[in-house]
């Protein structure tokens, strides 16, 4: 497993959120690594954040495929969306840890100091 939580893709990241919203920072601030293979998932082909760079979570052939620094789902089986969701790396920590409650998934950040 590896430990990237602050490592930062070199590219600005923007999700649904407000342009330099605390989200954006998160997403331009954390790998998909960080969030992902704590939950199980591998990363099958790339470097897991430029484009076409192909995860896979829980002994799944298929998962998400990155486009444009978010996760493409491709199977509505990820637990993480519906296939052909698009989904930002807080939008999957939010989902993942806080059960999709964004709010208590930034006040949690906020509290780790990230």
């Amino acid at each position: 497993m590896t430990d990237n939580i602050n490592s930062s893709p070199s590219t600005r990241e923007h999700s649904r959120f407000k342009a330099d919203s605390f989200a954006d920072t998160f997403n331009s601030s954390r790998t998909w690594a960080s969030i992902l293979e704590p939950m199980g998932w591998k990363l099958r082909s790339g470097d897991g954040e430029s484009p076409r760079s192909h995860w896979c979570g829980w002994g799944m052939t298929e998962g998400g495929v990155i486009r444009t620094k978010q996760l493409h789902l491709e199977s509505s089986f990820t637990g993480l969306g519906k296939a052909g969701d698009f989904v930002s790396k807080f939008r999957a920590y939010s989902i993942i840890h806080h059960n999709g409650d964004d709010q208590a998934a930034a006040t949690a950040i906020k509290e780790r100091g990230w």
